[in-house]
């Protein structure tokens, strides 16, 4: 790897030769537990490659990766900013897909697991929904959609919590 510049001057770490080299050894590095580098790899890839919507796709699942790797370490200590913040990225990163490719269902089921996640189910639904027409080979995510449905039926029909026995 070489620290050299693109043509608007912002210093490469990794220059790699096209969006899928980037894709692939963030995919890599994600994978061994790297996930700040999967991270910045991607965002390299992403501003060298800003039109490709895979390339906003690879990049909010580096950041996920990020995430499921801070939430599992479940560190009290350390501030919910940083997930906070790589959910937001993320999501960001997912928006950017779809507005690049509307057609990529994959985009879609990604932004409805992290907006449920992140305790937005009505929208979750509407987004796994809008998969779902993409894609109708989803039986999983049909699951999920059932799932999460009834539970947010539920949660509305309960006004008030029961007294307790």
């Amino acid at each position: 790897m070489t620290d050299e510049q693109n043509d608007q001057g912002m210093e490469l770490k990794f220059n790699l030769a096209n969006l899928d080299a980037y894709i692939s050894l963030s995919e890599k590095s994600a994978s061994e537990g790297r996930n700040a580098e999967s991270i910045n790899m991607m965002r390299e890839g992403v501003d060298r490659f800003p039109d490709e919507a895979k390339g906003q796709y690879a990049m909010a699942m580096a950041l996920m990766s990020g995430l499921k790797a801070d939430l599992a370490r479940d560190v009290l200590w350390e501030s919910l900013s940083d997930e906070e913040s790589l959910a937001e990225r993320a999501q960001d990163a997912l928006q950017a897909a779809i507005g690049l490719d509307p057609n990529m269902w994959q985009a879609y089921r990604s932004l409805g697991t992290l907006l449920a996640v992140r305790g937005r189910i009505r929208k979750a639904l509407e987004v796994w929904r809008e998969s779902l027409v993409l894609n109708p080979d989803q039986p999983d995510l049909e699951q999920d959609i059932k799932m999460y449905a009834e539970r947010e039926n539920s949660d509305s029909t309960d006004d008030e919590v029961p007294p307790r026995q």
